[in-house]
């Protein structure tokens, strides 16, 4: 998802190519203006932008090669030689990383799509790209296994909750639930009544005669 000006989609033109037009024409301003300096810092930032391409096609021919062999090789090694010495650069041992995976006549055997995405972002600084630059691999509801952006947080994408998430939620809901019901229970059957309270009906009692108030009376059942 990197085409339209804000990159936020994934077709029509891309962010970099709309950015590098734009570059153009206020390099041309600035020539007929004879503004030499502000000209010089506008060419780095082209080049810096022309590097975009050639690192997401790197990265996507990384992707599918875990699916895919024969000519897709032989793309991959051609995007990668193309922005390796950019690479080399910054960073030899990365550049080394990623020729490992992508090189001409690399096999699949060697291809490690996490350890050529991890070799390329450690660069983007010294590339002078960011991490919304290069986006990620988007198959139309959410990024590609280990080819989303570099900044990407995973609880940003709306992935279906899952079993283990509405386990957590059931269980989060009953717990409170069941110590309330366990804790009024427990009130109930350790409640006593008050001395206050009249358990005798008056009444009653004087039908008994003399026997006192607190006389224990059985009855004969036999």
């Amino acid at each position: 998802k990197t085409c339209s000006a804000d990159g936020m989609n994934d077709e029509g033109t891309s962010s970099v190519n709309l950015r590098i037009i734009d570059l153009f024409s206020q390099g041309q301003l600035g020539l007929l203006r004879r503004q030499c300096s502000e000209v010089d810092a506008l060419k780095n930032q082209i080049i810096n932008l022309m590097a975009v391409p050639l690192i997401q096609s790197s990265l996507y021919n990384a992707h599918i090669r875990n699916f895919t062999s024969g000519f897709e090789e032989l793309k991959g090694a051609t995007y990668a030689a193309s922005v390796l010495p950019l690479i080399h650069d910054c960073n030899p041992e990365d550049a080394e990383t990623i020729f490992a995976s992508l090189g001409l006549g690399q096999s699949n055997e060697t291809m490690d799509t996490v350890k050529v995405k991890e070799a390329f972002e450690n660069n983007y600084g010294c590339l002078g790209v960011t991490c919304e630059d290069i986006g990620g691999v988007w198959e139309g509801k959410y990024y590609g296994q280990y080819a989303s952006p570099c900044n990407y947080q995973v609880e940003d994408a709306k992935q279906p909750l899952g079993t283990l998430g509405i386990l957590v939620i059931v269980c989060f809901l009953l717990v409170p639930m069941m110590l309330a019901a366990f804790f009024i229970y427990f009130r109930k059957r350790t409640t006593r009544p008050s001395p206050s309270d009249n358990l005798y009906d008056e009444e009653n009692l004087d039908s008994f005669g003399d026997v006192p108030r607190n006389t224990l009376m059985t009855i004969n059942l036999d």
